[in-house]
């Protein structure tokens, strides 16, 4: 029980990236640090509209923004619009455009707009996730691309925790998280292919104190991050989620 309370450590970092004057803002500092390049823009080029659903605080936009024609984004919460809004007005883009929508309502696009949706730890937050998937299919060209990540309910920490009659679920506000085989049968159904699954990084009940030390030293967090990864690479039936390139049927 301990170890899961833990957990809540990772809120408390962000507060301490703005007290430690890492950044002007409260952001998570994996945000802060690069391991690897961002795995999605692989699949992004200079001809790409994209839809960034969930935005939160515009960290994931703005790197596409740098790579695609232009960029739409959206997140229901206020609080996260303003700080993707104030990200947005530092990078000095203008192929950027951020408003406020709901992923469990029609979304306000016309049909086959996008070449490209990105779709980051968002899934797991919806109680329609049907519906998401139906716009998503809709709002996507043909043949265009999904690039959606979700987290793993099969780790061992997670069966432990499981085992235990304890929430295994990585965030309280998830409704569901899946398998690999899960995933991929619940894209099948609505209409995607999957093209190639990859892990992130090393589930460990340590996440927490993880996060709380990258609040304090970012050379330290980035060793660890790197680690875990390096872990989740090795391992990868233990990391802690999926990322997915999904092709519309």
């Amino acid at each position: 029980m301990l170890l899961k309370q833990s957990e809540k450590l990772s809120a408390a970092s962000c507060r301490l990236v703005q007290w430690t004057h890492k950044h002007d803002d409260p952001i998570h500092p994996k945000h802060l640090i690069q391991i690897r390049s961002p795995w999605y823009l692989d699949y992004v080029d200079k001809e790409s509209i994209v839809l960034d659903i969930g935005c939160n605080n515009g960290q994931h936009t703005i790197k596409i923004a740098a790579y695609c024609k232009q960029v739409f984004a959206f997140d229901y919460d206020p609080r996260m619009l303003k700080l993707a809004l104030n990200h947005v007005r530092r990078s000095g883009y203008s192929n950027v455009i951020i408003q406020q929508a709901d992923a469990e309502s029609r979304l306000p696009y016309h049909s086959s707009k996008f070449h490209r949706v990105v779709f980051l730890d968002v899934l797991e937050h919806l109680n329609n996730r049907d519906k998401i998937m139906q716009e998503i299919y809709r709002v996507l060209k043909p043949a265009g691309l999904l690039l959606l990540s979700i987290p793993n309910r099969n780790t061992h920490w997670k069966l432990v925790q499981k085992n235990l009659g304890i929430n295994y679920y990585s965030d309280p506000d998830h409704k569901v998280e899946y398998s690999d085989v899960e995933i991929k049968n619940f894209l099948k159904e609505n209409g995607f292919k999957v093209q190639n699954i990859f892990p992130v990084t090393l589930d460990t009940p340590l996440v927490g104190l993880i996060d709380l030390i990258g609040g304090i030293s970012l050379t330290l967090y980035k060793y660890l991050s790197q680690w875990r990864r390096t872990m989740a690479q090795k391992y990868p039936k233990e990391t802690i989620g999926y990322e997915l390139v999904c092709v519309k049927k």
